[in-house]
């Protein structure tokens, strides 16, 4: 027999603890769904709301073109994603409680303030990227809308 050979253990980093909570989220579906859902339903619904003002341009009233708010109508999906990205929140914070997964975690890192500062890291990361997404996606549907007034107000 040949003696078992000793492995140092590694000391538990930051980095190490949110790239544990980063797999967390990508093994949960229900998660990946949820940020799909608030990026497409926001632009998804932007364009969509966009498109039929638009169509309709020509045949509003003038109180309704004087009344008329292209950021209010580009961000008509803004409560989806708001509800999206709470749903999120919470997703992340329980999802380890009902597999059971939250012991393991325990035992890794006992400290639960790094756990916390963890997933409020991966949090912020997942909610930061795609507002950026969205902020691009409804600016693209308010230019759409105020350039197609402009063409069709010059060719009036």
């Amino acid at each position: 027999m040949t003696a078992a050979t000793k492995i140092a253990p590694t000391p538990v980093t930051q980095w190490k603890v949110i790239r544990s909570e980063w797999i967390k989220f990508r093994t949960l579906w229900s998660c990946v769904l949820v940020v799909t859902v608030a990026v497409l339903g926001m632009i998804g619904i932007g364009w969509v709301a966009s498109y039929f003002v638009n169509v309709d341009w020509a045949h509003m009233r003038p109180r309704e073109i004087a009344r008329f708010d292209p950021v209010a109508t580009a961000m008509d999906g803004y409560n989806l994603a708001q509800l999206a990205v709470g749903t999120l929140g919470v997703l992340l914070v329980t999802g380890e409680y009902t597999t059971g997964l939250i012991r393991a975690t325990m035992a890794a890192v006992p400290d639960r303030l790094r756990v916390l500062w963890a997933k409020l890291a991966v949090y912020t990361a997942l909610t930061f990227a795609p507002d950026h997404a969205v902020i691009v996606g409804t600016f693209d549907s308010l230019m759409r809308i105020e350039l197609d007034q402009i063409a069709a107000e010059t060719n009036a």
